[in-house]
């Protein structure tokens, strides 16, 4: 299996020198990657020094009777470098893309790498934290350096049973600012049932152990379904807490009630806020852990009573002034749109604190002007926003479609790969929707624009892409939009018009789904069927959606599939010169786009699973998300970029002027 160049055999074996070889499968590697040196003899062997051998990679095999390296079967897995056999997965569990491991199917779970997956069963389990960070002193406490610390408390212990979770892959914490002098914050999470309380412990105490995250104590809850209920008691003999335990709070702490799931499938993370008066902060000082947690559970039953006719319930951080009384409240015409939210929770924005200063994009309905808002979550400085509305003379229809896209934006929880919603006006003047500004534009134009193409969107974002994009940074786009579909499709929403034009490109160059006009929410029912005459994204959507007008999530990952195509293209259009048309035809006579000649089998395979004709065979957002983080460190070897031709993926449109 090792392969030198031709050489001449020498006389004698007096004045050897040596010859490096290399492994002649390309599917081998030796033994911590070291150089494979050879010296030819005179009898012309060659003598391998220092023992070396190529050796089979993660996920391949020796074949018997020969010398090379072949692929685990479907439903086999070799996680480690050698010329063992491969494995059976483990039951109800399936072989990964690179079959080096196996992943459980849906609805299952495991302890460990070797065991089978089983059924699923969830426990809540409470932890009560009294935050003490140096940060709250300042006023405000920013809880993603408590992640960053149980990221690092997870590396040192080993405690593989969390690393999904903390160490960030699909973490739905995120950059929460809480107020300290006035909040109480709460956070809740399930954790697998296989998870030990006493590994919860752990993993929280030596994360507080300089004394900075405070103290904390544990309650478990046994939960057999999904849906989070706070319960008002908990088990006296299940609730520990860490030696040195402050008798008190001080002043300034946040008191957190954090409760995890960390499933193989992924994280789903729902969190709730009560806001605190001022006058609380004295009888704060002397109360002791224990009425803490009194008080704790007293809010548990309070949030009890607001899950029963919302389940999905919060209020932001920035509103604690925000109550009914304060809210101008919408106009009649908006009243079909918003009769399911709260009503302490409120989103208007007068008219005249919105200064548009231009517009930057266009969409079907409207378009996208930049603007700065006087005002927005009780600030008294300007907040750099994008602004959606209407085109002039647009119809009634474009009106009830741009705040049905409201309506849906306001269901969202906080998404670090999901535009973020900030306001709206629809009272006080042309309807408006305020979103979080990006200042990279579209991701179809920032991946175009990097090849010296036009963006037929955005005319002209802040920061322009550098001339080259790698291929991490492809690779990192594709993984964090499927963690933002992957959130979305657990609410569950059907997207129906994902692509790279539909992704903004933030701070960081982190990717956000955007554009839910076309959305639908789908809680009662796991399909929406289309009733009425449209345009369609036809080279985007699902074949059942073209032939039937059936839509479900999985026909979302159909799109994600052409996504991944325009990432790794860098901005190629798909199916280039087929007639959309004909496009519902040609997938149904088994047509799929070829494989671009720098991707990777394993990427292709990947997209090519997203095209299935079978939505049931499709795979979920969450196994993409997890497959796709597991592939971003060998991003060089799935995109081979020194192979890309950009005249493959260029139409004569699309030339820059």
């Amino acid at each position: 299996m090792v392969r030198f160049s031709r050489t001449v055999a020498p006389a004698n074996d007096s004045n050897l020198t040596k010859q490096e070889g290399e492994c002649a499968d390309p599917n081998s590697i030796t033994k911590n990657n070291k150089k494979l040196f050879g010296v030819c003899l005179s009898n012309g062997e060659w003598n391998i020094t220092d023992n070396l051998a190529c050796l089979c990679n993660y996920g391949y095999e020796l074949t018997n009777g020969s010398f090379t390296c072949k692929e685990c079967q479907r439903g086999f897995y070799k996680d480690s470098v050698g010329n063992a056999k491969c494995v059976p997965c483990p039951a109800n569990s399936a072989s990964n893309t690179g079959r080096a491991g196996c992943t459980c199917k849906e609805g299952y779970s495991r302890s460990s790498n070797m065991a089978d997956c089983e059924v699923m069963v969830k426990v809540l389990i409470n932890i009560t934290m009294v935050i003490t960070s140096e940060g709250c002193t300042d006023g405000k406490y920013d809880i993603s350096s408590l992640l960053t610390r149980l990221k690092e408390v997870v590396f040192d212990d080993k405690l593989v049973i969390f690393s999904n979770f903390f160490v960030g892959e699909h973490s739905y914490v995120y950059l929460i600012v809480c107020w300290c002098e006035s909040a109480t914050f709460y956070l809740a999470l399930i954790i697998d049932s296989k998870v030990k309380e006493q590994d919860v412990i752990i993993v929280l105490r030596n994360a507080s152990r300089d004394g900075k995250l405070g103290d904390f104590t544990v309650s478990a809850i046994k939960r057999t379904r999904l849906q989070i209920d706070f319960e008002t008691g908990t088990t006296e003999a299940g609730r520990i807490t860490s030696p040195g335990s402050a008798t008190g709070i001080t002043v300034g702490a946040v008191v957190g009630s954090i409760a995890a799931l960390a499933v193989a499938a992924g994280i789903f993370v729902f969190f709730v806020w009560k806001w605190r008066k001022n006058s609380n902060e004295t009888r704060r000082r002397e109360r002791t852990n224990r009425d803490t947690i009194e008080e704790i559970e007293n809010v548990f039953t309070e949030l009890e009573m607001a899950e029963a006719s919302q389940s999905h319930q919060y209020m932001a951080l920035d509103e604690r002034n925000r109550s009914p009384a304060n809210c101008p409240q919408p106009s009649q015409s908006v009243t079909e749109y918003t009769s399911t939210y709260s009503s302490t929770r409120c989103w208007e924005i007068p008219t005249e604190h919105v200064t548009l200063e231009k517009v930057v994009g266009k969409e079907a309905f409207g378009q996208v002007a930049k603007a700065t808002v006087i005002g927005l979550q009780e600030k008294p400085t300007k907040t750099l926003v994008a602004v959606k509305m209407l085109k002039d003379h647009a119809s009634e229809s474009d009106r009830k479609d741009l705040l049905s896209e409201l309506r849906l934006m306001k269901e969202l929880d906080a998404h670090p790969y999901v535009i973020k919603l900030l306001g709206c006006v629809t009272k006080s003047g042309p309807l408006m929707v305020l979103i979080e500004y990006v200042p990279y534009g579209d991701l179809l134009g920032y991946l175009r624009k990097s090849r010296g193409l036009n963006d037929t969107y955005f005319e002209d974002p802040d920061i322009k892409p550098q001339s080259n994009l790698t291929s991490e940074q492809l690779m990192k786009f594709a993984w964090q939009v499927a963690d933002g579909m992957s959130y979305l499709s657990s609410i569950p929403i059907i997207h129906r018009d994902l692509a790279a034009r539909n992704v903004l490109v933030g701070k960081g160059e982190t990717c956000k789904v955007t554009d839910f006009g076309m959305a639908r929410d789908v809680k009662e029912e796991s399909i929406y069927q289309r009733k009425s005459k449209g345009h369609l994204p036809v080279k985007w959507t699902a074949i059942e959606a073209l032939l039937y007008g059936k839509y479900s999530t999985k026909s979302d990952v159909w799109s994600y599939g052409v996504l991944l195509y325009e990432i790794f293209t860098i901005g190629g259009s798909p199916y280039p010169g087929k007639d959309g048309k004909k496009m519902a035809k040609l997938l149904e006579e088994g047509y799929r786009m070829p494989k671009p000649q720098h991707v990777d089998e394993k990427l292709y395979d990947i997209m090519t699973n997203c095209w299935n004709d079978d939505p049931n065979l499709r795979p979920s957002f969450e196994n993409l998300r997890k497959e796709l983080k597991e592939m971003e460190n060998r991003h060089k070897g799935l995109i081979n970029l020194s192979n890309y031709d950009d005249r493959l993926y260029v139409n004569v449109d699309d030339l820059a002027v």
